[in-house]
């Protein structure tokens, strides 16, 4: 993969970032603005190529905010959740965009004594999750009319309040993964059914039988699948990888994938395709750059390529959001540059996982044939396709 020109989207200590793409070459980014009080603040990104612009800044908490959690609702639209530091209360508003014009709701109260803000994830174009620790953890639905939102009764969803975080996988369902602390720290899930705001929790399904990190919610491949990443703690705190799948009420899972052999921190993903995500992490193996790698998946099997370096300064609250299957979007702050937030586009530059092992060095494979009936075939290897009988014929 390659990256564009790393590009300023605000020039202070910019920490809590949540980015979501509203489609293919834009996306709407919320950040704590150190330079303006700590105020919430979002901005909306423009991607030609592989170069960003940004418009201007709009605020949508007036007091010190903190763990804001965004997701889209349109291509015009999309909701934030966060905490208000003033009172501790947990919030949650519509941002509407006109051009790269962001207007606001009215924000709206779903938890008076809040900790932590987890996880937002829409459910439909007027519904979404919310999941946040309190004394347990625990989830409530909003319902959205115009930019006004409504919230249910929240539901605990177990007796436990640590790294809960929740994704979901259609209108009706989602997955909520977290790090069980009355079962030895083990990486666990549940599958919870929405009925209008009412949820129902399924029952643990244990997805690592060991000490596991979480700091992110699952990814959806579809209304069935999910891939969840987490750090190993039992295993020098290697990034591993693993495919969920549902069936009915039921959650099974294929077998576990390393993608950084040394320790990881800040790991985050986002789906490219139903058979492609990128992960981002913090590289204990190379200085802790910022560090990007596709996986690709067959079945509930996953095969990682060669992982690429966006950031070699420290940075932090790094966040990523697929904007189609070969380009996305990740948002930081820059430690390298006064904590500057900062913006950077990653491409797929080659089919992700055609690279050979030549002397312990991954090396891209750019081109390749195939015999066929004792022909030799040419193989392009940007676009996957072979070609058989002058017809290009996708690669599986």
């Amino acid at each position: 993969m390659t990256f564009g020109t790393k590009k300023v989207f605000n020039s202070s200590t910019s920490y809590y970032t949540s980015t979501v793409y509203l489609d293919s070459t834009h996306f709407v980014v919320a950040y704590t603005d150190y330079g303006n009080n700590e105020y919430g603040t979002a901005i909306v990104g423009t991607i030609s190529g592989t170069t960003i612009t940004y418009g201007t800044a709009k605020v949508f908490s007036f007091v010190s905010s903190r763990d804001f959690c965004i997701d889209r609702l349109s291509s015009t639209s999309f909701v934030i959740g966060y905490i208000d530091q003033a009172s501790n209360i947990g919030k949650a508003v519509v941002g509407t965009i006109s051009g790269t014009t962001i207007t606001y709701g009215t924000a709206k109260v779903f938890n008076s004594t809040l900790s932590y803000l987890n996880s937002i994830s829409v459910l439909d174009s007027t519904h979404f999750v919310l999941t946040y620790s309190e004394t347990y953890s625990t989830a409530i639905i909003g319902t959205i009319s115009g930019t006004t939102i409504l919230f249910g009764t929240a539901k605990v969803l177990f007796n436990y309040s640590n790294s809960t975080y929740s994704k979901a996988l259609d209108s009706t369902h989602f997955v909520t993964i977290y790090k069980d602390g009355d079962n030895l720290d083990y990486g666990t899930s549940r599958l919870c059914t929405v009925s209008g705001t009412n949820i129902s929790v399924g029952a643990a399904k244990i997805f690592y039988s060991g000490d596991s990190s979480i700091s992110n919610p699952p990814t959806k491949l579809s209304s069935t699948s999910f891939v969840v990443v987490y750090r190993d703690n039992d295993d020098e705190q290697h990034g591993k990888a693993i495919i969920g799948t549902v069936s009915g009420t039921t959650i099974t899972y294929g077998t576990t994938k390393e993608f950084c052999n040394a320790a990881i921190a800040y790991q985050e993903i986002t789906t490219l395709s139903s058979t492609s995500f990128v992960v981002i992490y913090r590289d204990g193996g190379n200085t802790y750059d910022g560090t990007a790698i596709i996986g690709t998946i067959s079945g509930t099997s996953i095969l990682f390529g060669t992982s690429s370096a966006f950031e070699t300064n420290n940075y932090s609250y790094a966040t990523v959001s697929a904007l189609d299957s070969t380009n996305f979007i990740i948002n930081y702050s820059n430690g390298g540059n006064s904590g500057y937030g900062t913006g950077v586009v990653g491409k797929l530059s080659t089919f992700p996982y055609m690279r050979i092992n030549i002397g312990d060095t991954w090396k891209t494979v750019t081109a390749i044939q195939i015999n066929i009936g004792d022909t030799w075939k040419d193989a392009d290897m940007t676009n996957s396709k072979i070609n058989i009988g002058d017809t290009w014929k996708t690669l599986a």
